[in-house]
């Protein structure tokens, strides 16, 4: 065994100008005290290095395979910091073994927590509640179709088929221009397909759409388009409103007929 000892004084270890102190053991470097003032545990500083833990300028730095980043100071007891990649790569935190776990993220301000991320989403101003987190956010576009239910077609154009979306928790908003590019004598109601998601199973939550302009149709004067989205559905079906009834429509629409629609519906 091999002892260095220092006897009333502090022992001393001195390298040349930009030049590091490593300890090693069996030939492999276990601590580098780096020129900078880093201290990297088992190994050196290089980004390229895996699993490395360096302590610098009161940071916490580590490294996997020099693609992921965490960097993070403890002051006045609270641990700040970032989680980065700087590869582009995705980084994940796990609790027990899984990719939710129990982990709990809190962004704070000076009034205390702003937003809590947990397994069940995210929650806002100190809401703890599970049905209140927002779990799902997404946008999209999504490809509309003409259906007529009796017969004879109506074949949609595939300059005017293409609706947009935007999913909030189990909300979906969504906006449409669609017109056809030719007609087969089409009778029968008429269904828009191609919702991006399956409507609610619930009764009680058969959503309305709002037809904002119909041009250039044969529908009788007086009446107007009404359209709707049923149950557990991805089509949005069109009527008119004729008399006080809704009355099939896909007889009425032309070459030139344009619908613009807009409307949400829940999941």
């Amino acid at each position: 065994m091999s002892t260095i000892k220092s006897s009333g004084e502090n022992l001393k270890l001195s390298s040349d100008t930009n030049k590091d102190i490593e300890l090693q053991h069996n030939g492999s470097t276990k601590l580098t005290v780096k020129s900078d003032g880093k201290v990297a545990l088992g190994g050196s500083t290089s980004p390229t290095v895996d699993s490395q833990v360096a302590i610098h300028g009161g940071n916490l730095e580590l490294t996997t395979a020099g693609s992921r980043y965490w960097i993070a100071r403890a002051s006045d007891g609270v641990l700040t910091g970032s989680l980065y990649s700087p590869t582009g790569s995705v980084v994940r935190l796990s609790g027990a073994g899984t990719s939710a776990g129990t982990i709990e993220f809190e962004p704070r301000s000076s009034n205390g927590v702003v937003a809590r991320v947990t397994g069940d989403g995210l929650c806002f101003n100190g809401d703890t509640a599970s049905a209140n987190a927002l779990d799902d956010y997404e946008e999209g576009t999504w490809t509309a179709a003409f259906a007529v239910s009796t017969s004879g077609s109506i074949t949609t154009s595939s300059s005017y088929n293409t609706g947009y979306y935007t999913k909030i928790g189990n909300k979906v908003f969504y906006n449409l221009h669609i017109r056809p590019s030719a007609i087969s004598s089409p009778v029968g109601s008429l269904n828009i397909t191609g919702l991006p998601f399956t409507s609610s199973s619930d009764s009680k939550k058969r959503n309305p759409s709002s037809i904002v302009n119909a041009w250039s149709s044969n529908l009788p004067s007086g009446s107007s388009f009404m359209a709707l989205i049923g149950n557990t559905a991805t089509k949005i079906n069109v009527g008119a409103l004729t008399g006080g009834a809704n009355s099939p429509v896909a007889s009425y629409i032309t070459i030139q007929t344009e619908f613009y629609i807009q409307g949400f519906y829940e999941l």
